[in-house]
């Protein structure tokens, strides 16, 4: 009943929401979830081990669990938050509202930030990269470099993801890939460009592709980067893409 609740909630603003989205979709039986409504706000938070996410546990192996809420307003807070068990802990937060109210309780660390980058008109396609929508064995280690290991490349080619790749005498020099993240809403990711082939503007036309593919598929594009990458943010610059959302880590013990 919650996790219905909570989906009906946040599917008020998808792209916003993207991340708690993903994991009600592949996690749910395994998300604990709180609904909190009071004089017309409501809110939710996610409670999840940080072994149950592969990325959690690699960043996050040391804490009991990550939690996620979502809400109207900070006075949601104290109510979805009174049953969380204490323990070494990671907030996912996506307001500066609700950090100032979760500092008055906890002494948090700031660890890492997640952005978010969308675009409403697409690109125009490159013709020199080219697009593959089963998975192209010549672009798993470019893929590896960028941790997504081959039985998750399986997985998302299975269900529908394309690469687009660049090639030199038949090798890839550049590479990405677009894969389905929740309904309509599509990330690009595992972006990579060989050493030898820096600064040629390969990965935009990449981007671009990737971009003019979903557009033409009416789907949502997403890009996704850590805040310390500048290199990427300049990337989704370059494309035309818009910072959508952030979603900053803080680690705390309750």
């Amino acid at each position: 009943m919650n996790t219905a609740r909570a989906i009906d909630y946040l599917e008020r603003d998808r792209l916003r929401n993207i991340i708690p989205l993903m994991f009600l979709q592949d996690y749910g039986d395994r998300v604990d979830v709180a609904v909190a409504e009071e004089h017309g706000r409501s809110g939710v938070l996610l409670r999840m081990a940080t072994d149950m996410f592969r990325w959690d546990k690699l960043n996050y192996g040391s804490f009991d669990q990550v939690l996620i809420p979502v809400v109207d307003s900070p006075d949601l807070l104290p109510m979805l938050l009174a049953d969380i068990p204490a323990g070494p802990t990671v907030f996912k937060l996506q307001s500066d509202t609700d950090l100032l109210h979760l500092r008055a309780r906890y002494v948090l660390t700031r660890e890492r930030a997640i952005v978010d980058y969308t675009q409403s008109s697409g690109n125009q396609p490159h013709p020199v990269v080219q697009v593959c929508e089963t998975l192209d064995e010549r672009l798993v280690e470019l893929f590896g470099a960028n941790t997504y290991a081959r039985d998750e490349l399986v997985q998302k080619f299975h269900h529908g993801a394309a690469s687009f790749a660049v090639f030199v005498e038949g090798e890839p020099v550049s590479v990405g890939m677009a894969f389905r993240n929740y309904k309509d809403v599509w990330e690009i990711g595992g972006v990579r460009t060989v050493e030898s082939s820096l600064r040629q503007g390969l990965a935009v036309k990449v981007v671009d592709t990737a971009l003019a593919y979903l557009h033409e598929r009416n789907l949502k594009p997403r890009y996704v980067l850590l805040d310390t990458n500048q290199a990427s943010a300049q990337l989704a610059i370059k494309c035309g893409l818009q910072q959508r959302s952030t979603f900053t880590h803080y680690s705390t013990c309750l």
